[in-house]
């Protein structure tokens, strides 16, 4: 994906490739964030399939996000895992601002 965000109206999509993991984990706070309040239903992170997380002795991106879906630590109402990427489903937000969400406003 050549842009690290696209916002089509409905779903947010953020590529987190080549970030930090606690940069990444505040780039998805803040565009979930930013997400609801602007009504869209969906984000999508892409954050690779991170491999080295099947021993339990590195931290990813992919275990952290994971990690926190599970602790229940984002406003959302439901989630779907995949290898490279996750969605997550927003709550219904009435009215707010409908303006386009841009890499400037989460990276």
């Amino acid at each position: 994906m050549n842009n690290r965000l696209v916002d089509d109206g409905l779903k947010v999509t953020i590529d987190l490739h080549g970030y930090p993991v606690d940069e990444s984990v505040a780039i998805v706070m803040r565009t979930i964030k930013l997400a609801s309040i602007r009504g869209r239903s969906t984000v999508q992170v892409i954050h690779g399939s991170s491999t080295s997380d099947y021993d339990q002795t590195n931290r990813t991106i992919k275990s952290e996000l994971h990690s926190m879906v599970r602790n229940q630590e984002f406003n959302i109402t439901n989630s779907l895992f995949f290898d490279d990427y996750m969605l997550l489903s927003l709550p219904r937000t009435p009215g707010g601002d409908k303006s386009s969400i841009s890499a400037l406003d989460v990276f």
